[in-house]
């Protein structure tokens, strides 16, 4: 499967995911492959490839730069759903937040 093709089924998956908390990960992940899609294109990721070596390409990449802030917002949150789950509320609220902005870097990754 491409990372486009994975990502879009990741973000259509958020929005029913159970449990629904689940949905910030799933949100995450989507993000992710978008990304990878357009660093990338449809190849793998470098072998090896780190989350940080994956931010540290966008960070480098002016065509992709801006996406950094909610990328990185989304993986903190994805942190604490699956590793404090105690530090964070899950409401529809916040999940309508990260699939709007998973949505939006799949847009802006070209992800179909």
């Amino acid at each position: 499967m491409s990372h486009a093709a994975q990502a879009r089924r990741l973000l259509t998956d958020a929005s029913g995911a159970v449990p629904a908390d689940w949905s910030v990960v799933l949100c995450f992940y989507a993000s992710l492959h978008a990304i990878s899609h357009g660093l990338w294109g449809g190849n793998l990721a470098p072998h090896g490839t780190t989350h940080m070596d994956r931010l540290q390409a966008l960070h480098a990449s002016p065509q992709f730069k801006g996406l950094c802030g909610d990328y990185k917002s989304l993986k903190k949150a994805s942190e604490k759903v699956r590793y404090e789950p105690w530090q964070i509320t899950v409401d529809p609220a916040l999940i309508a937040t990260c699939i709007q902005k998973a949505g939006a870097i799949l847009k802006a990754c070209n992800v179909p």
